[in-house]
């Protein structure tokens, strides 16, 4: 699980305007549910009205083309989402558009940085700055906090030296917090405050980094947002774990994973891969078995073939750990010919190499 690959939001959207144009916030809402496939078909849908028929809105269009390129993105499809994205930029640039053209350029960086294209996502994001820095207005400065945000994981992961690229991270992420807890916008505080604590976690300033999820992870459960309390939860267990608070570490872990279980959520394979390895380093690795087994049954239960092969891979840890080889070897032939069975090369790659 790596910390820097958050869930997408919906850039506070639902919550800034939420009595306001139902069917963008919508897209907003079903993005921060991670139902990415609804979001692009309805988002397409929607496209067409809010750029040129009845009611039609620049701010609101851009709004819906980066959370329909969020969902893209999160579906694997970076190649449609870059393509629609810059061809907006292009329209809203000769426009005029100002605010448009910013929301396109930090989309596109949001789109290039994950993929180690991170000069484009760079000069993207900077762009996105210029437009946006010294405009007093609350939407200003909330765009401007987002870019910054960018900024911060462009350069924790794709700076050329990695100490120059830790600090600058950690400053951006922190001008980005300031800015948001000045327009009180806690969603936007929370996503700053996250990538402060990557960028400190990369740093080896681990207590700085548990202040910081900590602080974050108050805010989202201040805001009521589970899904991204769980997220934050899973972050904090692999940090305590490397500050070797192991107590924590599990605490953590099974924090996130009720939370996932009782949400269905496709990330339960992650909160029990953090689950185990707590109880690994804590010298006890078969207290995580019954779990494991539990959620295997239930998602072959469930016909759901990629949550499956997943756990068997935290399967295939659990008993090579407990010294099960057998049994560690079993699990992994059959993770590996789920992922075959899916096209998954990815994830067959990583199994065989275990």
């Amino acid at each position: 699980m790596d910390p820097a690959r958050f869930p997408p939001s919906g850039d506070g959207w639902a919550q800034e305007h939420e009595a306001q144009v139902p069917a963008v916030v919508d897209l907003a809402r079903r993005l921060e549910d991670e139902a990415y496939s609804s979001v692009v078909s309805l988002g397409k849908e929607a496209l067409p009205a809010l750029r040129s028929g009845e009611g039609a809105d620049a701010a609101l269009f851009a709004d819906a083309v980066r959370l329909v390129a969020k969902a893209l993105v999160a579906m694997g499809c970076q190649d449609e989402a870059y393509k629609m994205v810059t061809e907006e930029m292009v329209s809203l640039r000769s426009s005029g558009d100002r605010m448009g053209e910013a929301k396109m350029l930090l989309t596109i960086a949001d789109i290039r940085w994950p993929l180690d294209e991170h000069a484009e996502a760079l000069r993207a994001a900077e762009d996105a700055q210029a437009l946006l820095r010294d405009r007093p207005t609350r939407e200003h400065m909330r765009w401007e906090a987002l870019a910054l945000t960018t900024l911060s994981w462009i350069h924790l992961t794709g700076h050329e030296d990695i100490d120059t690229g830790n600090a600058l991270a950690i400053s951006c992420a922190k001008r980005a917090a300031d800015i948001c807890g000045e327009i009180a916008w806690k969603g936007g505080e929370a996503e700053a405050l996250h990538a402060k604590a990557a960028a400190q976690a990369a740093s080896g300033m681990l207590d700085r980094c548990l202040e910081s999820a900590d602080a974050a992870l108050d805010l989202y459960l201040e805001l009521r947002n589970r899904r991204r309390a769980a997220f934050e939860w899973l972050c904090l267990s692999q940090w305590n774990l490397e500050s070797k608070r192991l107590a924590k570490a599990l605490s953590d872990a099974e924090d996130a994973l009720d939370i996932y279980q009782a949400m269905e959520s496709e990330r339960e394979p992650s909160a029990l891969m953090a689950l185990f390895k707590a109880h690994e380093a804590a010298g006890r690795p078969k207290k995580a078995s019954h779990a494991v087994k539990d959620a295997l049954c239930r998602f072959e239960d469930s016909g759901n073939r990629a949550c499956e092969a997943r756990v068997l891979e935290v399967l295939f840890q659990v008993q090579k750990s407990c010294g099960k080889h057998r049994d560690a070897v079993q699990a992994a032939e059959r993770a590996v010919t789920i992922y075959r069975s899916l096209g998954d090369g990815e994830g067959e790659g990583r199994q065989l190499a275990s």
